[in-house]
């Protein structure tokens, strides 16, 4: 008797030890799931403190120039070697990785923890991506980008890769320094405040704000991405806290446009026809067409040249009008 039950009590210190080990085992410290059956969210936060190889929930996008970035690993940290990427919107201006893969929040905090250690010069720049979502083959979202010299900006990204930048804000935090950083970013309800070192770098309401209009819809939940533009950062900790769902796909419906669609002509002119013009094939197919659609987006530089998704100039605002539009 006294056999059975001193064997019954090792049995559960064995169970008790291999839980506790399970946990402290975990080779990314990513706090593991707790998920209510009723509403199917998650209460438990995110963590990656220690890096051995890419997380299981982390993804290098393939729409960006993945082809250009290296990522090591040294001492628990992760270094995202970028230096060598394009610098075009089309393949997100670099590396993209997107984080916590599968998880959409709408209220929480990220931190992340960081050196840059290259960059090619003090204006390139690091972005976290938040609410993103896939549509079709493009990652949407809001954005808080940060530049070595410390100039910083809220920015949209739409469907059409733009990226749409609020104010610049200067007098910040500088990266060049080798040291570390900490960026924070906090949503509460439709207004997000990005900080830089503790230093509140902007404050901002994306359900109002005209830079969002370009989404032609509110994002009011999605994940997270990293994009690091030509230059190179070393990360030691990364966290999310917040409530989580799971990921649903955005999927396209055409039902409403399909009607108003073309072999021979492509677009034709319906009121809720809008053309976007992301580069010359796009720009001729508008003069070479019998009909003409009833709304074109157009990109401007700063000197009323039209451009394309990529930067490249198309040619003057008033030839472009005059010859393919009017």
């Amino acid at each position: 008797m006294k056999k059975r039950i001193f064997l019954k009590t090792l049995y559960l210190a064995l169970a008790v030890i291999i839980m506790v080990a399970s946990v402290m085992l975990n080779p990314f410290g990513a706090v593991a799931d707790v998920s209510s059956e009723e509403s199917n969210v998650s209460t438990a936060n995110y963590e990656v403190n220690y890096f051995r190889k890419l997380p299981d929930e982390w993804e290098l996008f393939s729409e960006c120039d993945g082809g250009k970035i290296s990522t090591t690993y040294s001492s628990g940290k992760m270094i995202i070697d970028a230096t060598g990427s394009t610098a075009t919107a089309s393949k997100y201006y670099g590396g993209l990785y997107r984080i916590a893969n599968g998880r959409n929040y709408n209220d929480f905090t990220f931190e992340m923890r960081f050196t840059m250690t290259e960059f090619n010069n003090t204006g390139r720049w690091i972005g976290v991506m938040y609410h993103t979502q896939l549509v079709g083959s493009s990652l949407i979202g809001y954005m808080m980008n940060y530049r070595c010299d410390g100039r910083s900006a809220y920015s949209v990204i739409n469907e059409s890769r733009a990226f749409i930048d609020g104010e610049n804000k200067s007098g910040n935090p500088v990266l060049s320094d080798g040291i570390d950083h900490t960026l924070k970013i906090t949503v509460s309800g439709n207004t997000a405040t990005h900080y830089m070192d503790g230093k509140e770098i902007v404050s901002w309401n994306f359900s109002t704000a005209e830079e969002s209009q370009t989404l032609g819809r509110l994002l009011s939940t999605g994940g997270f991405a990293l994009i690091v533009n030509q230059s190179a950062i070393k990360i030691s900790l990364v966290k999310i806290t917040g409530s989580w769902t799971e990921e649903k796909i955005v999927e396209r419906d055409n039902s409403l446009t399909n009607a108003y669609y073309s072999m021979q002509s492509g677009l034709v002119n319906a009121p809720t026809v809008v053309c976007d013009v992301r580069d010359q094939a796009t720009l001729n197919s508008l003069s070479n067409g019998k009909i003409k659609p009833s709304n074109a987006i157009l990109r401007l530089d700063n000197v009323l040249n039209v451009i394309d998704i990529d930067g490249e100039s198309l040619g003057k605002f008033v030839d472009i009008y005059n010859n393919h539009l009017k």
